[in-house]
């Protein structure tokens, strides 16, 4: 009868210790993922800034000698109407962090 009970007593141990490892290892994995979610999403808001950044460079290059013309023939209204672009100088403005 001693054996039975010590076996028991062994395996009821054992149950317990997994059930004690897998709730103090599981919040550590949750952690770690979110610790790498929030590294990948910064990563990846970097990136879309410095695109969006290029883009609005692109399209000041763009518009500034299409404002420059129209103000150069006369047309007054197309100049600004390109002048007020928030894609201009001030989108690359936005987009760099200084507007």
């Amino acid at each position: 009868m001693g054996m039975v009970l010590e076996l028991f007593v062994i395996c009821v141990g054992v149950v317990l210790g997994i059930i004690v490892l897998v709730s103090i290892v599981k919040p550590v994995f949750k952690a770690i993922g979110w610790v790498f979610k929030q590294a990948f999403a910064f990563i990846g808001g970097e990136i879309t800034d410095m695109a969006r950044l290029v883009g609005a460079l692109v399209t000041a290059l763009v518009y500034v000698p299409l404002t420059m013309v129209n103000l150069v023939i006369g047309r007054w209204s197309a100049c600004s109407h390109y002048g007020r672009s928030p894609d201009a100088a001030g989108g690359a403005r936005w987009c760099a962090g200084r507007g």
